[in-house]
């Protein structure tokens, strides 16, 4: 028998699972307590592939059951560690009475204990088990920390568990850090809320000090303002609070530093250094955090500051201490030596190539798996007699036998890869193949029906699509849900808006009701127009409205409304058309401007995704075609017979844009539903706080806190990620647009950039509704022509979405929608600089514009992301901003609006007409040359590309018309020896990264003056790359002031 990569051969048999030939290598004199190159024995393996037959002849036929893992990874743990992590819980009772020692140590980290071990996995049947064979549940690893230290970085169940087997919340480690703390700085709210509640009484002031500071340092808002609200920042006269504030300035995390200052702590706590939190903050690059603090100091009235004796006492947290200790913890977090899963393809099992469907075991519930399957090896398994294998086959068969030509491209090559991807555990097994495999594409999904099993772990349960009472009854079990237990969705009941929806009941018909300033629930729709006009309220049948709208005569759109409002138990239902007097200019201005208001306080959206207008309605008649959605049978646990359910889905995008399932949709690629393809639909979706989506095929459902489907009964980790709104929402949270202070709004400005990109990717029936459909709910001075003043540079960044135009056209449910070239607006509609200026797609260039580094790479921290920013520093000025706005909405197109700036200029000329850009992938743009005679070298090969903001203009470009180049800002890479990290961080240096600068193309605006009085439109932007570029740009521009309309 041939080893598996260097794995001696009874190594390999007992990693396979096979009891005879295991049996037959020992018959031979294969030494039982061998150990490999890696440093491991047959005993261990045999555990962590978890056949108990293959533990048990191993045991009989000598294997040392307290044999230590001799490589580094793991080094001195035995088999009860590995049964442990690898979630074979079920082992632990054979090894314990073969004399396995219950609490014997690992050495990395120092003092593992499998009960440790347990605690820090989540894995409470394990712990139950060892804690009946004697396990010592006060052990300790030797940095101080207990099972309840480590419990608290995961699972709350563990945590209530070790609290009921008696272990102390006091407890500390060397560090100082109790098991809150712990918790604390890694966010476990509902964890933080239990030791909270059972140490409120026992916590020193000290211990609850210093759990405040973690979660500060940390910026886990929600578990600071529940330790607030318990009192743990008033430990000697709030000097609690005033600690974590340091640290909240420290780090520069903006939310809680704020709702510190709401809840008036005082500012002028120093440090052991004598340090104030402003400065702390200046240190670290927190600009935001400095201007904040800054305006809080200018409204309050400050005592004295306290002496240096009464800052030491014994409860004082030195912010470079905590640094220290959240390091640390990530890195033990991030180093966990009992792997239960190396390789992507699981654990080895009787087939090589499926794993016997069983390639999650070992890893924890919420981890998503993949197996690599080729099908030239999926061929060979089924030949070999392997069930698993016969089964996808069978099931890949069927597909294609009903969906022939859409998928026989890529069932049909001679070696197709098929990616087997379990999400979660006990939910469905998803099949993915070709090219574009993985996010967008089309897959198959095997799932049982509840109730029922297979001897395949991998593939557990889904629902079937259900009918529209159905799909009611979920939609109050969801909300039900949201209601009841996310502590981060609103629950608040709000104004009504001017005008609601009476939907009355059985026997009482719909009505528009006119309100009088009560507070109430309703719901709101979320729908597309489309071409057919909808029923509308005008000021002549606004009375009509009023007796009754009988719901026969609704569009099927609105009637689906009324009655999903109806099974919600909510009487009033909000509808634009219906709601706001269509055709009287000064009532649509009014109700536009509070648009916001009535999303952001519905109680719950009906988002009509799968329409095209409002006659298709929320609930789409099924698919009756019986082949689309097969099963097949199959063996179930104990010998009985089972089946196995079949049907194409696809994956979720990134982003998750698309709530819904398309189920029985052959097709590949990102399509979006019609509803998601509309400009004025994207403030409704950010803004409501939550969401029941109606796609072409199922039930969605959308809030802060998890998304959710009727197909899936799981949620996956993706699904409580929410990235729709997270990476779009904090500009419309309230506490930012209300009372926050203007610093506070960085962060928001940040992600109003990526709001234009998403808005400007989507579509307008009417273009000149550009400005309203994505108005600004903060007050009108800060704004001007969709962008913020506070930081307009980072705005004229934008150029137009090439790449994405490109592509030609978007897939709209059933239809397509073609994308255009960029054009401007048929009359003035916002000036040159602003994106609104012009018809298309929009990007910002290079990372987010509106960050300083440190705030991003809080961002890396929070969201996963692997990049570091370059810092933002721009050459310029902004000298002045003159507007005069529309008298009727002050959000919408302004009369006039220009830019003066300050920078460095110079002029060009458009060398060799127009050609294609590769780099920026559009055909449309041109290299620019200096216009003044040079006599170096360097300034003979001076160029840049030019990308204009509209391809036709650029053909009206003659080579002798001057053009200014304006420069906006530069980055120049970093010598070997030099980081752009921040201080205190480590970056490998970049060996791809290039000098290179960025800035606008001016040319002289139609009909202003020359010479002093010249004023320039904005024709595009500029770009140049290297060293010699970047110097011999510099050694030739000059210092200007402009002003660009």
């Amino acid at each position: 028998m041939t080893g598996i990569e260097g794995v001696g051969p009874l190594h390999a048999a007992t990693l396979t699972r096979d009891e005879e030939i295991t049996r037959i290598l020992l018959d031979k004199g294969a030494p039982v307590n061998a150990y490999n190159k890696t440093g491991i024995t047959p005993l261990h393996t045999a555990v962590y592939s978890g056949e108990a037959a293959v533990v048990r002849l191993l045991i009989e036929r000598g294997a040392d059951v307290n044999a230590k893992v001799r490589a580094d990874a793991g080094r001195g743990e035995t088999a009860v560690h590995m049964a442990v992590a690898s979630w074979r819980e079920e082992l632990l009772p054979l090894l314990l009475k073969s004399g396995a020692e219950v609490d014997t140590k690992g050495e990395f980290p120092k003092g593992q204990t499998p009960l440790l071990v347990a605690a820090s996995w989540g894995n409470e049947e394990a712990l139950e088990t060892l804690l009946d064979w004697g396990a010592d549940i006060f052990g300790r690893y030797a940095d101080g920390r207990t099972a309840l230290h480590v419990a608290a970085a995961g699972r709350f169940q563990m945590v209530e568990l070790l609290l009921q087997k008696g272990l102390d919340l006091c407890a500390e480690d060397s560090t100082g850090d109790t098991p809150l703390c712990i918790a604390a700085m890694h966010g476990k709210y509902k964890t933080a809320e239990i030791l909270v509640r059972e140490g409120l009484k026992v916590m020193s002031p000290a211990q609850k000090a210093r759990a405040l500071a973690s979660a500060a340092a940390a910026g886990k808002l929600d578990v600071t303002s529940y330790m607030m609200s318990h009192d743990f920042g008033a430990v000697l006269d709030n000097r609690g609070a005033e600690g974590a504030l340091l640290l909240a300035a420290k780090f520069g995390q903006e939310k809680v530093l704020i709702d510190f200052l709401r809840r008036g702590v005082a500012t002028n706590m120093q440090n052991v250094h004598y340090v104030l939190a402003i400065s702390l903050a200046a240190a670290g690059g927190h600009s935001n955090i400095v201007r904040i603090l800054k305006d809080a100091e200018q409204s309050r009235q400050y005592v004295p500051v306290a002496s240096s004796s009464a800052q030491s006492s014994d409860f004082y947290i030195n912010p470079d201490e905590i640094v220290s200790t959240i390091a640390m913890d990530i890195a033990l977090s991030a180093n966990r030596k009992v792997v239960a899963n190396p390789t992507p393809g699981g654990l080895a099992a009787s087939c090589s190539v499926c794993q016997g469907l069983d390639f999650r075991r070992g890893v924890r519930s919420n981890v998503g798996v993949i197996q690599f399957v080729k099908s030239t090896s999926l061929t060979w398994s089924v030949a070999n007699g392997c069930s698993g294998c016969s089964m996808l086959r069978q099931c890949l068969d069927q597909l294609l036998l009903v969906y022939g030509n859409s998928l026989e491209k890529f069932f049909r090559r001679t070696e197709q890869t098929f990616i087997l991807s379990s999400m979660v555990k006990g939910g469905p097994l998803l099949v993915s193949w070709g090219a574009g495999a993985g996010t967008f594409s089309t897959c198959m999904e095997l799932y049982c029906k509840p109730g029922s099993a297979t001897i395949w772990p991998v593939i557990g349960t889904s629902r079937e699509v259900l009918g529209a009472e159905g799909k009611q009854n979920l939609a109050l079990k969801f909300l039900g849900e949201c209601t009841a237990h996310h502590v981060h969705c609103s629950n608040k009941t709000s104004h009504l808006p001017t005008r609601v929806i009476e939907v009355g009941g059985p026997d009482k018909q719909p009505r528009l009701y006119i309100t009088k300033g009560e507070n109430a629930r309703y719901v709101a729709l979320s729908h597309c127009w489309g071409g057919g006009s909808p029923i509308t309220t005008t000021t002549e049948t606004l009375d009509q409205r009023c007796k009754a709208m009988p719901l026969e005569e609704l569009p099927k759109t609105f009637a689906d409304a009324v009655n999903i409002t109806r099974s919600l138990d909510v009487q009033y239902l909000w509808i634009d058309s219906l709601c706001i007097l269509q055709g009287n200019a000064e009532d649509w201005e009014r109700e536009a401007a509070r648009m916001n208001e009535v999303y952001a306080n519905c109680y719950v959206m009906i988002a009509a995704d799968g329409s095209d207008n409002c006659h298709g309605g929320c609930f789409k008649p099924g698919n009756t075609d019986p082949t689309t959605s097969f099963s097949v049978e199959c063996p179930g646990p104990g010998g009985r017979s089972s089946r196995i359910y079949s049907r194409l889905t696809n994956m979720r995008d990134k982003n998750q844009d698309e709530v819904c399932h398309r189920l029985h949709d052959p097709r590949g690629g990102y399509i979006r539903s019609p509803l998601n393809d509309r400009g004025w639909t994207l403030q409704e979706r950010l803004l409501a706080p939550r969401i029941l989506h109606f796609g072409t095929a199922e039930l969605g459902w959308e809030c802060t806190e998890n998304i959710a489907c009727e197909c899936q009964i799981l949620p996956t980790e993706a699904d409580r990620e929410f990235n729709f709104k997270a990476r779009l929402l904090n500009m419309l949270e309230p506490d930012l647009t209300a009372e926050a202070s203007d610093s506070s709004r960085a962060k928001e400005q940040w992600l109003w950039a990526n709001v234009i990109e998403e808005f400007s990717h989507r579509t307008l029936t009417q273009h000149t509704d550009t400005l309203y459909a994505l108005m600004s709910s903060t007050a009108a001075d800060e704004y001007i022509c969709g962008m913020w003043k506070k930081n307009i540079m980072g705005y004229l960044r934008w150029e137009p979405d090439y790449s994405y135009i490109k592509t030609g056209k978007v897939a709209l449910g059933t239809r397509f929608r073609s994308l255009e070239q960029p054009r401007r607006h048929k009359a003035y509609y916002a000036p040159s600089w602003s994106w609104a200026s012009i018809i298309s797609p929009i990007k910002f260039e290079g990372a987010p514009p509106f960050l300083g580094p440190d705030e991003k790479v809080q961002f890396k921290l929070n969201k996963g992301e692997t990049h570091w920013p370059d810092p933002q520093a721009y050459n310029f000025s902004v000298s002045a901003i003159d507007v005069v706005p529309n008298k009727g909405n002050p959000f919408g197109p302004p009369c006039y609006a220009s830019l003066t700036l300050h920078g460095f200029v110079a002029s060009a000329i458009l060398q060799g007409g127009v050609k294609k850009l590769p780099g920026r992938s559009t055909d449309y743009g041109g290299t620019l040359v200096p216009r003044v005679s040079s006599t170096g070298d360097m300034l003979t090969q001076l160029n840049a590309e030019f990308v204009p903001d509209v391809p036709d203009e650029l053909l009206t470009l003659a080579g002798e018309d001057e053009l200014l180049l304006f420069f906006m800002k530069e980055s120049i890479a970093p010598k070997e020896e030099e980081s752009s990290a921040p201080a205190g961080h480590y970056r490998p240096l970049n060996p791809h990264r290039t000098s290179a600068g960025l800035g606008m193309v001016l040319r002289p605006a139609a009909g202003t003056a020359t010479g002093a009085g010249q004023r320039y439109s904005r024709a595009g932007t500029f770009y140049y790359h290297g060293d010699g570029q970047v110097q011999g740009w510099k050694g030739i521009r000059m210092t200007k002031t402009v002003t660009v309309v």
